[in-house]
């Protein structure tokens, strides 16, 4: 294992590899995010929050925007994936409505 050792130049040059490659992470996610390729975009969301909050921590403020559009891709996958299992049980939703509308009456 490796110790947290003070900072060196070859730490200087690996943060900026981090920083780097989440930037890129979130770039390709938000184009795949307006392209319509969601689970794409949740991937590339998914690899910069990890690789930032490795590097920071989950909690820093370095890792805010990465959260925001990964929580943000995963919303859209859900309301993709609610919208295939929405259409699929379309006749379900009414007779539960319609018998609401009984009980009430």
């Amino acid at each position: 294992e490796e110790l947290a050792a003070p900072s060196t130049s070859t730490d200087k040059t690996d943060s900026m590899d981090v920083d780097g490659e989440s930037k890129k992470l979130l770039g390709l996610g938000q184009k795949h995010l307006v392209m319509g390729n969601i689970p794409a975009a949740v991937n590339a969301f998914q690899e910069a929050a990890s690789l930032l909050g490795k590097k920071y921590g989950e909690t820093a403020d370095e890792c805010a925007e990465a959260f925001f559009y990964y929580g943000k891709s995963l919303l859209e996958l859900a309301r993709m994936e609610n919208g295939v299992l929405g259409n699929a049980l379309e006749g379900v939703q009414v007779e539960e409505e319609g018998e609401k509308a009984e009980h009430d009456s």
